[in-house]
């Protein structure tokens, strides 16, 4: 059956359905239902969903059919979007992986001195000793407050190392800076700390 929407009318847009799934490794189906009186449109952000259809004509009740391949890797999210006028849902599909992200780093303490030497408990180290299993990016937490202070890479694949860098400190006082590593869901946070270069 269509319905129109007739001048004066409110549009309607209302999922039927959840708006969070959590899908399986292996291959699945999921259905979105929704109500909806004027003509609407869906869109998916990932190549690894198809959706059914993705355009309608003002149907009482919609459904869209969402197919996801297997995941080899880890957890991952698809949106589906639907738009209808000036009315928007989105249904999110969360898709457990095969694989569990792992994020360590050593030491999680570093002082820099204002010639660059980096060192911890008196001892020189080349920068952050990262391992993991998976993508993991970097950045300097403030980074506008703790400008002295710079990193390399800003992202990488399994293990690594970041590189360390200070400007000197021609203050009286000493400074702190914070690395935050992140790997998936799982973060880690490394503390710089450079001595004051003035007494």
């Amino acid at each position: 059956m269509f319905v129109s929407c007739k001048d004066g009318d409110e549009a309607v847009l209302q999922l039927t359905s959840a708006s969070v799934r959590n899908a399986p490794i292996e291959e699945f189906q999921h259905l979105i239902s929704f109500d909806c009186n004027v003509p609407w449109t869906a869109t998916i952000d990932v190549p690894w969903c198809t959706i059914s259809q993705n355009q309608g004509y003002g149907y009482s009740s919609g459904r869209i059919l969402v197919t996801g391949e297997a995941n080899p890797a880890i957890k991952r999210t698809a949106n589906i979007i639907i738009q209808a006028g000036s009315l928007s849902k989105t249904v999110t599909i969360i898709q457990a992986g095969t694989i569990i992200p792992r994020l360590d780093i050593w030491p999680t303490f570093l002082s820099v001195d204002d010639s660059g030497y980096v060192y911890t408990q008196g001892t020189y180290v080349p920068g952050i000793i990262v391992s993991s299993n998976w993508v993991w990016t970097a950045e300097v937490i403030d980074a506008e407050a703790n400008n002295w202070c710079t990193i390399t890479p800003w992202s990488g694949f399994g293990d690594g190392i970041i590189t360390v860098s200070a400007a000197g400190n021609n203050s009286y006082s000493d400074r702190y800076a914070f690395i935050s590593i992140v790997c998936d869901d799982v973060q880690r946070t490394d503390t710089i700390f450079q001595k004051a270069g003035l007494y």
